[in-house]
């Protein structure tokens, strides 16, 4: 039987054709392109890892299209093979995020949605408060000449032989924004508890080849105190919810966020299940905003890079960083080049300097 079926897992748009002229166009000239031919829509589907529960997802061709037919440069396996290891790495489509996200529970495996009226409703009434700081962060970007003239940045720039102003590393978009993300707490309370959270976030807009600084901070004792239950992790999430308003702001349609903190890429990989915690409002705000950017079209994908500070001090931390930053199948910077921009991120969410 004439296979009909192309699924492209790495290529200019991954996804899958039904006729050679089409895959031919999405793999000519791409460096690594990766892709293979099948006869049925179902194996096409297994080979680019669109699976749920360990079935694979099978639908009409029109379907397909309505389901997996955005644009997107990042459809891949949710694990490959590198050696002798099978390395876990948390790349979906934005389409598999979305179908991974709505099915979070709630108050345990059994628990209510995450798109229930109550969960939505508790959600709404942090959102304004959230939109404010995001908005107030993006108002208020940090000036590229307070980050380049910091002794720490300077060492940086020296160490990876990149200038914070020459954005030639971008040149291989695969995105319409590029984004490096890191948050916080400043864990000097009692019981190392934190005061404040901050995150910041490092994004390149491929359209207007522009790079911007993000920075904003959360006092305890005010409004957010809801957010101090696990600051850390708060951190984290409220800087990739910054760089998705951010993105929206700018009317870009799709982002690829690199973090170090690999709980929001679960999120989206379907690898995080439930929420236990019936008042953890911010992983529950995070989750239904994230699901609101997916349905309004902005296309979102995490790449994991390892922690520039950690990796540097370790090298065994440093390769296991390098062989899980590449196993990734995502069209992405070079290693040394994510490292960089990691730490410009850890930088402007870094509590003790005041930019």
């Amino acid at each position: 039987m004439a296979k009909k079926f192309y699924a492209i897992k790495i290529g200019k748009t991954p996804g899958i054709y039904t006729t050679w002229d089409e895959a031919k166009s999405q793999v000519d000239g791409y460096p690594g392109a990766k892709y293979k031919g099948f006869s049925t829509l179902a194996e096409a589907e297994e080979f680019l890892g669109y699976q749920s529960n360990g079935k694979t997802n099978s639908f009409d061709e029109e379907s397909w299209n309505q389901l997996f037919g955005m644009s997107d440069d990042s459809r891949g396996q949710a694990s490959v093979e590198k050696t002798s290891d099978i390395i876990k790495n948390d790349i979906v489509s934005p389409s598999q995020a979305l179908l991974n996200l709505r099915n979070v529970k709630v108050g345990g495996k059994n628990g209510i949605g995450i798109q229930s009226a109550q969960v939505v409703a508790a959600c709404q009434e942090k959102a304004k408060l959230l939109e404010n700081a995001f908005e107030a962060a993006y108002s208020n970007p940090v000036d590229i000449s307070e980050l380049t003239s910091r002794e720490d940045v300077q060492k940086l720039m020296s160490k990876y032989n990149i200038d914070l102003q020459d954005t030639s590393v971008f040149t291989n978009c695969h995105s319409d924004a590029i984004a490096f993300v890191d948050g916080g707490g400043d864990k000097v309370g009692a019981n190392f508890e934190s005061t404040r959270i901050v995150f910041g976030a490092v994004i390149y807009d491929c359209r207007a080849k522009e790079i911007s600084f993000y920075r904003h901070v959360l006092e305890k004792g005010t409004d957010f105190d809801w957010l101090f239950r696990a600051s850390n992790v708060a951190g984290e999430e409220l800087a990739a919810l910054l760089s998705m308003y951010i993105c929206r702001k700018k009317g870009l349609n799709s982002l690829a966020i690199y973090q170090d903190n690999n709980l929001p890429a679960k999120y989206f990989s379907g690898a995080f299940k439930a929420i236990h915690n019936m008042d953890d409002v911010a992983l529950m705000y995070f989750i239904n905003k994230a699901i609101d950017y997916l349905e309004g079209g902005l296309e979102i994908n995490f790449i994991y890079v390892p922690s520039e500070h950690a990796a540097s001090a370790n090298k065994a931390k440093m390769d296991k960083g390098r062989n899980m930053y590449e196993a990734q199948e995502i069209g992405k910077l070079i290693f040394e080049q994510a490292l960089f921009f990691n730490a410009i991120s850890d930088r402007l969410a870094d509590f003790s300097l005041s930019l």
